[in-house]
Formats: C-alpha cells, sequence, structure tokens
C-alpha cells in the first residue's frame, strides 16, 4: 500500500469487497455497515495479503472508520519499515 490516500483508497477498497457494497465513505463506521468479527478477520486478513504488516484484528474494533484504520496502517507500516532496516526479520505488529 502506498502513503495517504492511496492507503485509504486500499483499505476502502477491501471493506467494500467484504460488505459487498460501494461506495464506503472513509467515516463510514464498520458496526453501523453490519461489522463483526467475520467481517473483521475478512478485512484484516486481506491488509495484511497485500502487504507485509500484520494488524492485530482488535485493530478495527479501536479504528472502526476506513479513515482510522488507514492511518493506524500508516503508523505501523512506518514501524515495520524502521524495524526492518535495524533488524532484518523482524514482524511489526500494530501494538508497536
Amino acid at each position: 500500500m502506498q502513503e495517504g490516500k492511496d492507503t485509504l483508497r486500499e483499505v476502502t477498497r477491501v471493506w467494500e469487497q467484504v460488505f459487498q457494497r460501494a461506495p464506503i465513505g472513509p467515516e463510514e463506521n464498520f458496526f453501523d455497515l453490519g461489522g463483526d468479527s467475520i467481517a473483521a478477520i475478512r478485512i484484516i486478513t486481506a491488509i495484511h495479503a497485500n502487504t507485509d504488516v500484520e494488524l492485530p484484528l482488535i485493530s478495527i474494533f479501536d479504528h472502526p472508520t476506513c479513515a482510522e484504520l488507514a492511518t493506524l496502517f500508516e503508523r505501523v507500516a512506518m514501524a515495520h519499515n524502521r524495524m526492518r532496516q535495524q533488524e532484518p526479520g523482524l514482524r511489526a505488529r500494530g501494538d508497536t
């Protein structure tokens, strides 16, 4: 994923696939869309499949909009990149 608007666009695309509806706005709430634990797993898994950054499942419950989740992803990705530069082989986690 790219930074900024590209990240938000990709996160939104994943949500649209999972919820099978479009468009989904950046501030629409996961729970208002009918989100549940299965949808959360599908979203987090899809994001991880497209990147080498792993967000914990609880991320979607703590950051329940596309905009919030995209912002979190960017923060975790930056931390992940710093860790990779310092010690190759480490994986980023959402709680860093």
